[in-house]
């Protein structure tokens, strides 16, 4: 792996990106700088480098970290991996220089800190750490937003409360403070009363009709704490994008959700769970799907809210999420059921000889579930052949595809990566959308590429390629060259070397 000698590299290969760049020419407000290997390292440099050129991405980051000022975040971790991406997006966008080499010690060692996955010094799967770090965000995304309901909720009761204890004293005395009454036998025995009425007032006991009527409404919640945020009583966002079960263990669409397949997948070493890995996570939780079959019954069998929805969804689902409906028939009774799922990247299956919009086409063609794959149909009550198809409803933002090179061999009892030769336009148009998609027509342009070298996701090397104003970059680690656009048709994959450099991830974002 690279990673030697960072500072001398580094300095050559920023002098000789000025100098090709031109200082003319350069971006006034742009920074071009490599990341340091620490060590097999490189899939996560490549990650990172590809965010920070997807424009929405590092806009709301670098707004964040605006917005915190400076500020712990609402769950009390200032050293969130979301913190410390914000922190190395700033660092990058704040150097006096053009380009350079920056060592991202503190994301590195968030990232092993929060998962145990990443706490080695092994090669790892690219895919799998944008998984792990999209879902990562979420859930400080959605924690903070939580404690600020909290926080404000207990700030609104205070205020009754207050207002309360104001409207008690107006109506004990029964008339504004500007009448001066003659102080009689009975307004002095009202006086009298007055400093219990007001230590009563002081310690929280209020309500808004009798003095009488105090019995700790506001005691109990002024000693009330805020919820904990751990991660067992947290929604993560694959509880939020998770399938139901009876579909996916019968279609053959399980792969589409990423690494899902045990003959498709790179398996997963942690406890941890990617929530694009559906089909070993199937849980039935409340979710932010809108279901196409029936609304009325879909509304009465899910306790499905607005409030909910905005509570869980963040700026992630706003750049990265789009909808797909899986149209399944049943071959005996022709029964058709849509039913509408939400992802944040798209894994498909590649060919030999291919382009993407090609395996796109074969991601939506007709299957038939038979044998043991066969349909389990609600108004035959039994298992039935089907046909399924799935069709793209909403796009997103950001369209993330993942390309499936990585395939279990049996007799090598290991994966083996796909070195097939798959043609990525620089503009993308997807056909396979549903009837009533919305803006169907709407075109994609490329904007980075994650690209894996080697013969295997444990071994090999990381690079990224981007677009950044008009220019095709490729950083590898503490190395940034400029690239022609020619040059990216190296990176289709080849015939039969096992080493060849692969287009891995693509990153494609909506030119509207």
């Amino acid at each position: 792996m690279k990673g030697c000698l960072p500072n001398i590299m580094g300095a050559n290969a920023s002098a000789a990106l000025m100098k090709e760049i031109g200082p003319d020419q350069f971006p006034p407000n742009e920074r071009y700088f490599g990341l340091h290997n620490f060590g097999n390292t490189c899939y996560c440099n490549s990650i990172l480098q590809a965010l920070f050129f997807c424009p929405p991405f590092r806009e709301q980051v670098l707004q964040y970290r605006l917005q915190q000022n400076g500020k712990h975040s609402a769950n009390g971790k200032k050293d969130s991996l979301l913190a410390c991406l914000c922190d190395l997006f700033y660092s990058i966008a704040n150097q006096k220089k053009k380009c350079g080499v920056l060592q991202p010690k503190k994301f590195m060692a968030r990232l092993r800190k929060e998962y145990e996955l990443f706490d080695n010094y092994m090669q790892h799967d690219a895919h799998e750490l944008f998984n792990h770090l999209l879902n990562s965000i979420h859930l400080v995304l959605v924690e903070e937003r939580k404690a600020e309901r909290e926080r404000k909720r207990l700030l609104e009761q205070h205020a009754a409360a207050g207002n309360g204890i104001k409207k008690e004293r107006t109506s004990f005395f029964g008339r504004s403070r500007k009448e001066k009454p003659a102080l009689t036998q009975n307004s002095l025995k009202t006086m009298d009363i007055l400093p219990e009425v007001s230590a009563d007032a002081s310690t929280g006991n209020g309500d808004t009709t009798t003095s009488t009527d105090h019995s700790g409404s506001l005691s109990s919640v002024g000693t009330s704490e805020s919820p904990s945020f751990s991660a067992e009583n947290t929604l993560n966002l694959n509880d939020l994008l998770n399938h139901k079960q009876g579909l996916v263990d019968n279609s053959r669409a399980a792969p589409v959700n990423g690494n899902t397949s045990e003959e498709e997948s790179v398996p997963v070493k942690s406890s941890s769970f990617s929530f694009f890995s559906r089909a070993k996570h199937n849980k039935k939780t409340p979710s932010s799907f809108k279901s196409s079959d029936n609304g009325d019954s879909f509304k009465a069998a899910n306790s499905y809210t607005e409030e909910y929805d905005e509570d869980t969804k963040t700026w992630i689902n706003d750049i990265f999420q789009g909808t797909y409906t899986t149209i399944t028939r049943c071959l005996t009774c022709e029964t058709v059921k849509n039913k509408d799922e939400d992802f944040l990247d798209l894994s498909v299956d590649i060919e030999q000889n291919t382009s993407i919009t090609h395996c796109l086409r074969v991601f939506s063609n007709q299957q038939i579930l038979s044998g043991e794959h066969k349909y389990s149909c609600e108004v035959c009550r039994s298992k039935q052949e089907a046909q399924i198809q799935m069709r793209i409803k909403k796009l997103p933002m950001i369209l993330a595809l993942h390309l499936k090179r990585f395939k279990y061999c049996d007799t090598l009892n290991k994966y083996t990566k796909l070195t097939y030769r798959v043609v990525f336009p620089f503009e993308l148009r997807l056909f396979n959308t549903t009837d009533d998609a919305s803006n169907p027509e709407r075109l994609y342009d490329l904007i980075a590429v994650v690209v894996h070298c080697g013969s295997g996701p444990y071994r090999g090397h990381y690079v990224s390629i981007v677009k950044s104003h008009g220019m095709w970059l490729l950083f590898d680690d503490d190395t940034v060259e400029k690239l022609e656009p020619s040059g990216m048709e190296d990176f289709y994959g080849v015939t039969a070397d096992k080493n060849s450099e692969s287009g891995y991830i693509l990153f494609y974002q909506s030119k509207e």
